[in-house]
């Protein structure tokens, strides 16, 4: 495994920068974290967080204003990952971003609980997390599917189990 520790502090940067436009918890997780540690190219940064309270009155989650400093509008890409993934309990508050520092693709996703929320990932090398409190947080089924080179796929849309089989056809499909 590959830890990038100038990636990992991008991460971080974009977590805290995420935190303070008024999240009360952000991680990266799923494949700009998988990607990064088994040496393949990052698509792009889902960062998902929780929040308790609306910033304004107009129902958002999180301060463009803060935002504003530190991410762009892309304007080649709209909310894809919401068609992707279609799971109901994301809602994909800013799908379009770009990380300025880096020019990276960022999606910023609210869940209810963004620890919980990886369990519902449908890959097993997409469970694994980078929080800035926490720091690498790999799950036993990341860890066995990287030791013994599976894939293993739960409740995944043939698109995406397609398109992780495409990144990493080095893994057997269990």
């Amino acid at each position: 495994m590959n830890i990038d520790f100038g990636t990992l502090n991008t991460y971080h940067n974009i977590l805290t920068n995420v935190q303070q436009a008024g999240a009360d918890c952000a991680i990266v997780a799923g494949g700009a974290v998988r990607d990064m540690l088994l040496g393949k190219t990052i698509a792009d940064i889902d960062v998902f967080y929780e929040t308790s309270v609306d910033v304004n009155d107009f129902g958002e989650w999180l301060d463009w204003s803060v935002l504003m400093y530190h991410f762009k509008n892309n304007p080649s890409v709209d909310n894809s990952l919401q068609e992707d993934y279609d799971n109901p309990e994301w809602t994909v508050t800013h799908g379009n971003l770009l990380y300025k520092p880096t020019g990276q693709a960022v999606q910023l996703i609210k869940v209810d609980n963004v620890y919980e929320h990886v369990n519902t990932f449908g890959c097993n090398l997409s469970k694994v997390i980078y929080s800035a409190e926490n720091g690498l947080i790999m799950s036993e089924e990341f860890l066995d599917g990287v030791k013994f080179g599976v894939l293993e796929f739960t409740d995944a849309k043939e698109t995406y189990k397609n398109k992780i089989m495409a990144k990493y056809p080095e893994y057997a499909v269990s």
